[in-house]
């Protein structure tokens, strides 16, 4: 049983202060605010993955909440201080008879490159990094890399990318009129802290050669995990390149490399952690040995 949700502001970027607390549909307290519908789920690979839950309250609560819940810190306790979720909001949708809104993060780009042959040698280059950094001060850096064929110079890609990103920069709120019913309500959909690794791609060609997989694992969160607080790693001697040059997303890479195992072919997991009662530390990740198949 779940006792309680808890939104609070970006504990990274911290743009400013904000604090909510959610209990059961039922509950007779002291609250404005309640969920129901509420469902979590948590993966061997992934580890706490996604959250899901919908919010009654008076109109103009839900009205304030469908505005700026958007990039907020999710916690969810059980009873007695029991974790069951940590994670932010990625798309809100608020349910206002006779109409329905969404607004989410999932499209949303602030930092954009294309990859184009840019001077017509046949080789594809990169155009200039456009970013908008008002963007990145309230929702973190997120990264998106369009491919543009052959353009005909620099100039005419940067304009491209600017128009992409001026369009991308924010989310943008749509409306589904005459799609909703029954009794106004948000609904909150919220992802773990791994996936934010996936708004971020990572390049390296500074350092060549190999190292361990662990050891690469807390090179490339350490370089583009901007809201990830801490990294564990078992020791995994599995030999990997240091060098990456392929505008591949973070998540990918780092789930790719896990995939590979250890010397002793056991199967390793990256996974998203959170907080408890007794550890003050959240959003950690994980490399760990995966529990070993038992066949009948």
């Amino acid at each position: 049983m779940i006792g309680s949700i808890i939104l609070r502001h970006d504990p990274v970027l911290k743009w400013e202060r904000y604090l909510k607390t959610l209990v059961p549909l039922g509950d007779r307290g002291p609250c404005e605010m309640y969920f129901s519908a509420y469902r979590a789920e948590d993966r061997a690979e992934g580890g706490l993955y996604s959250l899901s839950f919908q919010v009654a309250a008076r109109e103009n609560l839900l009205k304030e909440l469908y505005e700026n819940a958007l990039g907020r810190m999710v916690e969810a306790w059980g009873y007695g201080l029991e974790p069951d979720f940590e994670g932010r909001v990625v798309e809100v949708v608020f349910n206002l008879p006779p109409d329905r809104f969404t607004i989410s993060l999932d499209l949303m780009t602030n930092k954009t490159w294309m990859r184009a042959d840019i001077d017509d040698d046949g080789v594809v280059e990169r155009t200039t990094t456009i970013e908008n950094t008002d963007s990145q001060a309230r929702y973190g850096i997120s990264e998106a890399v369009l491919g543009g064929g052959e353009v005909q110079g620099l100039a005419v890609g940067d304009q491209a990318i600017q128009a992409y990103i001026d369009l991308r920069a924010f989310a943008k709120p749509a409306a589904d009129f005459g799609g909703g019913q029954g009794a106004p309500y948000v609904e909150l959909f919220c992802r773990g802290y791994i996936h934010t690794l996936d708004m971020r791609t990572y390049n390296q060609t500074a350092v060549t050669g190999t190292q361990s997989l662990s050891s690469e694992v807390a090179d490339i969160i350490g370089s583009v995990g901007q809201f990830i607080d801490s990294v564990e790693t078992e020791p995994n001697t599995t030999s990997v390149s240091r060098e990456n040059d392929a505008d591949r997303k973070a998540k990918d890479i780092l789930f790719d490399m896990a995939s590979l195992g250890d010397q002793d072919a056991h199967r390793f997991l990256l996974q998203g952690a959170g907080r408890s009662c007794t550890n003050a530390i959240g959003r950690r990740v994980l490399l760990k040995q995966a529990a070993p198949v038992t066949v009948p």
